[in-house]
């Protein structure tokens, strides 16, 4: 194996000290500033990206909190005209039991009147035909005991 013979060694070592010293060359002066120089581009721009996030991280804070003091407002003002609302069905109700009641004791009284008349005429009816069953039965009475010859 030529690699392993001494007569190669200062030839090998010299093609290895200068591949190294190329390539240490071309990392140190071209390979890695252009690294560095793509990784401050990135740092650059995820830094602006971040300032971004956090903008807009803020501003939607802010947003969800007037959001949220918004429907506090809404729910209140929503309960506020429910109560009100209520309160108006509340008060038509009553007025309208009340315009019932006052209907219905109205047509009880004319009920009530009629009713009245009505066993006044009927007591009068009732006097008159006893009156008169009173006297029919009286007349055949008077009949039975005085026969007419």
């Amino acid at each position: 194996m030529p690699q392993f013979d001494s007569h190669f060694f200062p030839s090998q070592i010299f093609w290895v000290c200068a591949c190294f010293g190329v390539l240490w060359v071309a990392m140190h002066w071209w390979i890695i500033p252009r690294v560095r120089s793509i990784q401050a581009v990135r740092s650059a721009h995820l830094a602006t990206m971040m300032e971004e996030v956090q903008r807009l991280h803020a501003k939607s804070a802010d947003i969800h909190l007037q959001c949220d003091t918004q429907q506090e407002h809404l729910e209140k003002l929503f309960q506020n005209q429910i109560f009100s609302i209520t309160q108006e069905q509340e008060k038509i109700m009553a007025q309208h039991l009340l315009d019932l009641k006052q209907r219905f004791d109205l047509e009880l009284s004319r009920v009530k009147e009629e009713l009245f008349v009505m066993e006044k005429n009927f007591m009068q009816h009732i006097q008159k035909d006893t009156t008169e069953i009173a006297q029919h039965l009286i007349q055949q009475y008077l009949q039975k005991e005085n026969p007419p010859s």
